[in-house]
């Protein structure tokens, strides 16, 4: 129970400090999402997301073979009416 305790205290911890050392050198999170994130985000199937990239019809962009958007792109996206 107390390793369990310590390992979760640990990983938070670490996650605060990452953020920190980031903003302290000014690299700001641009919020990158998953197809998964993606799909919840624009309340669509992950099929949708799929058609719509392979359409050409989204802004996204594929790194490492994985398809990745980002957020304040989509939000332009929707905005714009595309």
């Amino acid at each position: 129970m107390i390793k369990r305790m310590v390992i979760k205290y640990s990983v938070c911890y670490t996650n605060v400090l990452l953020k920190a050392i980031k903003e302290r050198r000014g690299i700001v999170d641009k919020d990158i999402l998953t197809i998964n994130e993606a799909a919840a985000f624009l309340k669509v199937g992950k099929r949708t997301i799929y058609k719509l990239v392979q359409e050409g019809k989204i802004p996204a962009k594929k790194v490492l073979n994985k398809w990745r958007f980002e957020k304040e792109r989509l939000i332009k996206w929707i905005a714009d009416g595309k």
